[in-house]
């Protein structure tokens, strides 16, 4: 069973207060599909309620171009692993790592964020997989008021060619697969933290790439609160 889950801090940051947001704010669910909170058609959805939110000390915001951008969330009771509900694999070995995070190996990151430039959102669950990209390459095409957001304890993956990842993605988790004894297992690597903005402000920006945080350089967050949660 299962009552934690990754997310990154600014989902639940209150950056006008540089606080979390209460904690009883939110709900998570695992094994949805569709968008809607109570779409009846989510016949193998699990929903609880949040009852703790941690975030890194570190983490400020915009204020540290959200540098450590990433959230433990804990929930009322715990999950129940079903056909649908499956874990992701953590590993903090560096050299696995490394090797996993190579430029052009690819990874699967799902989320109802924006499907379009249109600026609307997608009612039913989408999965891309996306390749990793050199780190010369992601800084060098970065707009300059982006690069500050391209933190030590980030890489990019993403295409330059309409396919994206957009608003209402953020949080989202980047897996990559390892084949061990004729099983795939899927090893979480980053989570959907920041991308450039359109020229608009407000729609997706659907010819960059994305940031995500490193979760190997987080082990000590999760050690610190797995460990008093538990």
């Amino acid at each position: 069973m299962l009552n934690e889950q990754t997310k990154t801090a600014h989902c639940f940051y209150d950056d006008n207060n540089e606080a979390l947001h209460p904690a009883k704010n939110f709900a998570a669910a695992l094994g949805k599909i569709y968008r809607s909170w109570g779409d009846t058609r989510d016949k193998d959805a699990q929903k609880r309620y949040v009852k703790n939110i941690h975030i890194p000390e570190t983490y400020k915001g915009r204020e540290n171009n959200h540098q450590d951008d990433i959230a433990l969330v804990i929930v009322d009771k715990p999950f129940t692993y079903t056909s649908y509900i499956r874990p992701v694999c953590l590993d903090f070995k560096l050299d696995f790592e490394m090797g996993q995070l190579q430029p052009g190996n690819m990874g699967k990151v799902a989320g109802w964020g924006m499907k379009d430039t249109s600026g609307q959102a997608s009612d039913v669950l989408k999965v891309v997989e996306l390749p990793v990209v050199d780190f010369k390459v992601c800084w060098d095409r970065a707009p300059f008021d982006f690069k500050a957001s391209i933190t030590s304890n980030k890489f990019c993956a993403g295409y330059y060619n309409g396919t994206a990842l957009c608003q209402g993605d953020s949080g989202g988790g980047l897996s990559f697969p390892s084949e061990e004894s004729s099983v795939i297992r899927y090893y979480l690597r980053g989570i959907v933290s920041t991308s450039p903005a359109s020229v608009d402000q407000d729609l997706c920006n659907a010819m960059t790439v994305t940031t995500f945080t490193k979760v190997t350089l987080q082990e000590a967050f999760f050690s610190e609160y797995l460990h008093e949660e538990y």
